[in-house]
């Protein structure tokens, strides 16, 4: 998925914390539901099962990546593994912001 951050031509980068919120809804077992994630095509999580990770259906867990460049997209990759892949919700931080 891509996320557009700026619809303006010249945009500066950014450095940004990602937070991505996953959820089990349905009655899953570990390993049913398996997949790789990559943000701005860098991969940050190698066979992430949100079960094995949570303990139980319907428990929130929260990955979060510092020091992710972006400009005027922010493009985020699941690659499933085993299953489908599933996502809640994301958070992003900008970490430099300049003052003035």
């Amino acid at each position: 998925m891509e996320l557009t951050l700026s619809k303006a031509n010249k945009v500066v980068e950014t450095t940004y914390c990602i937070k991505l919120y996953f959820s089990e809804p349905e009655n899953k077992k570990p390993g049913e539901r398996v997949f790789n994630i990559a943000i701005q095509n860098n991969k940050v999580l190698d066979k992430f099962d949100i079960v094995s990770e949570a303990g139980r259906k319907d428990k929130e867990v929260i990955k979060s990546f510092s020091g992710i460049k972006a400009g005027k997209v922010l493009k985020i990759d699941l690659d499933p593994v085993n299953g489908n892949t599933i996502l809640a919700g994301i958070e992003l931080i900008q970490e430099d912001v300049t003052k003035e």
